[in-house]
């Protein structure tokens, strides 16, 4: 490899490491905040524990989007058509069961989308935030999750 692929080289996966740090560091913050060490958080995440409470996860055969591998972390979902603010994505939770979208939508500060509590039962949706195009990845601020509960207004609501 000659020098200029070298430097080019360098130049993307400083770029990827800074696009991932920009993304992710509201999740760290939130992490400190709460005295949560991120090791023992990612051990207990993969526990059997952590499994059995959280439940199997369930598919729930939703077009909207595809698990992939995601540049932030593992894999993510990500969009299969184009979606505007306010648009439905898919289910998070249903039944007391986490779906692909629930398993697998990766924290970003710069989300695009946000998970929304239905009330009158456990289930929880995903809700666009903003126009998503088709191959983005969809993401959620965790943080606007886990300290606040939002909800879905449906008609029968």
């Amino acid at each position: 490899m000659d020098c200029s692929n070298n430097i080019l080289l360098s130049l993307q996966l400083n770029r990827f490491f800074m696009v991932k740090e920009q993304n992710i560091t509201g999740f760290f913050e939130m992490l400190n905040e709460n005295n949560i060490d991120f090791e023992l958080l990612r051990s207990y995440l993969k526990s059997e524990k952590f499994l059995k409470e959280a439940g199997p996860v369930v598919p729930d055969n939703n077009h909207n989007y595809k698990v992939s591998q995601s540049n932030i972390d593992g894999k993510g979902i990500f969009s299969n058509k184009h979606f505007k603010k306010g648009d439905f994505i898919g289910y998070v939770k249903i039944n007391k069961h986490r779906t692909l979208a629930g398993r697998y939508t990766n924290h970003s500060d710069f989300n695009n989308a946000k998970f929304y509590f239905i009330k009158g039962n456990d289930n929880s949706v995903l809700i666009a935030e903003k126009t998503i195009k088709k191959g983005d990845e969809i993401l959620v601020n965790y943080r606007h999750h886990f300290f606040s509960k939002d909800y879905y207004l449906t008609k029968n609501s």
